[in-house]
């Protein structure tokens, strides 16, 4: 039989159609294998062309796991299965019993802070760690976010550390930023006047990754804004809320790292809940409604987090039970609210546990 030999960039430009997740699997197949998978260029492709996998993890008992949730039949009466692996197993994590306390996505790489106050970076998809050393000693009130810089053939990974001084702690308000590059292996501070705080404390409150950029819910002692931090010019800005919302705002959250949603509840009927989508994500960031909600969220704030479920219309919402001091993940829809309760899906934490996962080829420079 004849053998036919298929030119390399025609196999590269089919394969920058494969998802990353699928392209992982081949990574210790051969030399030329692992060779594509870590060259930045087709990482790049990849990233614009392939179809983008929009995953759940959660953060349970101190490990990162893959969950699954059937709601095929929820219109019908029948209860949502719920099912969870610890996916993303890695040899360097198991070998080491790192536990790891927040975890923030940006660009299919998880930053990790662990209990241990240390902090790692890891593409889960790609099995690669990189351990780094921050300039102070790390404490539970530092808030930490990962971005990227958009530059002309790859993206340039950074992040940002912020830090209160000895007067701030657990207040949201934050003196110290620095900032760390990956090419240079390095950290630097920068000059930031601050006017505003976060949300919540900061214990509280993480942030979301959005097309490079991170965003917090912030205010300045008077209003609600959203900050957004940019990873390629280095700078705070604010971004103002509709002044229309008669609704108190309590979390945002990204999905497959495009789209910017906000959850509120009604400050006149406070067993409706609303969320709403960004139609743009400029300097004037414009709302619609993306659907309400019969829940009463008006007194949790504390490690609140949720994901939209468009096909259904429904809303997984993971915030902290009182009664238990646990996490219980609850599935809300426009008549409905099912509570999940697992023993193995609470976790003793008030930060983010609930988050929409983007695997990717992206390196860790």
């Amino acid at each position: 039989m004849e053998r036919i030999n298929i030119p390399a960039e025609l196999v590269e430009e089919i394969l920058s159609r494969v998802s990353a997740k699928s392209l992982a699997r081949f990574r210790s197949t051969c030399k030329g294998w692992r060779a594509l998978l870590k060259s930045g260029s087709f990482a790049e492709r990849q990233s614009s062309k392939a179809p983008k996998e929009s995953l759940i993890i959660m953060l349970m008992d101190f490990r990162v796991y893959l969950v699954r949730i059937n709601l095929d039949g929820i219109h019908n009466n029948l209860a949502p299965t719920f099912k969870y692996q610890l996916y993303f197993e890695d040899p360097l994590f198991d070998s080491l019993q790192v536990d790891i306390r927040r975890v923030f996505h940006c660009d299919g790489l998880l930053l990790c802070t662990t209990r241990d106050n240390r902090l790692v970076v890891w593409n889960p998809c790609l099995g690669e760690t990189k351990w780094i050393k921050p300039t102070n000693s790390y404490d539970y009130s530092d808030n930490y976010a990962l971005g990227y810089e958009n530059q002309s053939s790859c993206k340039k990974h950074k992040i940002l550390m912020m830090y209160p001084g000895c007067h701030y702690y657990h207040s949201g308000i934050y003196d110290v930023f620095e900032l760390y590059d990956f090419a240079s292996d390095s950290w630097k501070e920068l000059d930031v006047p601050t006017k505003w705080r976060l949300r919540y404390s900061s214990y509280d409150q993480d942030g979301m990754s959005l097309k490079g950029n991170t965003y917090w819910l912030a205010n300045d002692y008077t209003n609600d804004f959203l900050l957004r931090f940019d990873f390629s010019l280095e700078i705070f800005s604010s971004i103002a809320l509709p002044h229309c919302f008669p609704f108190m705002v309590k979390e945002i959250s990204v999905v497959r790292e495009d789209q910017l949603f906000l959850l509120t509840t009604d400050s006149v009927n406070p067993a409706d809940s609303h969320v709403w989508v960004a139609t743009s994500t400029g300097s004037d960031m414009s709302w619609s409604k993306f659907q309400t909600l019969k829940a009463n969220l008006e007194g949790y704030n504390s490690g609140l987090s949720f994901l939209p479920e468009e096909q259904y219309k429904f809303l997984l919402v993971c915030y902290n039970d009182y009664s238990s001091d646990n996490k219980i993940l609850h599935i809300v829809g426009e008549n409905e609210h099912i509570r999940l309760r697992h023993p193995n899906i609470s976790c003793k934490s008030s930060c983010k546990v609930l988050l929409n996962y983007v695997p990717s080829l992206a390196q860790i420079q």
